[in-house]
């Protein structure tokens, strides 16, 4: 007797249709679990956005770019540069080189007035004394700015949470 087994048509057949009908709704599950990643992502960067006025954490978004596709973002010109630094300050991970290059130099972000007009406001908010702007200036403009990472974070909590939905997601899978 001969050992064998048997694979009948008919039942993968209804294992096709059964994929075929759940690949449709899954779409929107997985929908549903990016953008809930994204959102803790959204939560974890307000927290971290450096805040003087509030300007930048308000300008803090997410987006929904397609199916199963968000973003985090935020359109502030001055975002780059608060979270990679700039000058002899620049900090930016080798993963991320290519989006930062399109932010090098900040041409027309900044003109020298209304930096100092910046620094001239800011260090009103802060009780600074006026005779303090220039120097303080002249030093940005020598060694930049500290990077404030606000972004970054965000985007590694956004991904541990989906990476750990999807994989619920996965193990309890049905047809």
């Amino acid at each position: 007797m001969a050992f064998s087994i048997k694979i009948d048509g008919r039942d993968l057949k209804r294992l096709e249709n059964a994929l075929e009908e759940k690949g449709k709704s899954m779409i929107g599950e997985l929908d549903v679990i990016v953008e809930a990643s994204a959102f803790a992502g959204l939560e974890a960067m307000k927290r971290a956005t450096p805040v003087d006025m509030g300007t930048l954490r308000n300008a803090n978004s997410k987006g929904r770019i397609g199916p199963a596709h968000w973003s985090l973002f935020n359109n502030e010109p001055y975002a780059p540069f608060v979270e990679f630094g700039t000058g002899k300050k620049v900090d930016i991970p080798p993963e991320l080189q290519a989006v930062a290059s399109q932010f090098k130099g900040g041409k027309g972000i900044v003109t020298t007035g209304t930096l100092l007009d910046a620094i001239r406001e800011w260090a009103g908010r802060k009780g600074i004394p006026d005779e303090a702007v220039y120097p303080i200036y002249l030093s940005i403009l020598r060694n930049g700015i500290n990077a404030h990472p606000f972004l970054q974070p965000a985007f590694r909590i956004a991904k541990k949470f989906l990476v750990q939905d999807i994989k619920d997601y996965i193990r309890n899978f049905e047809l």
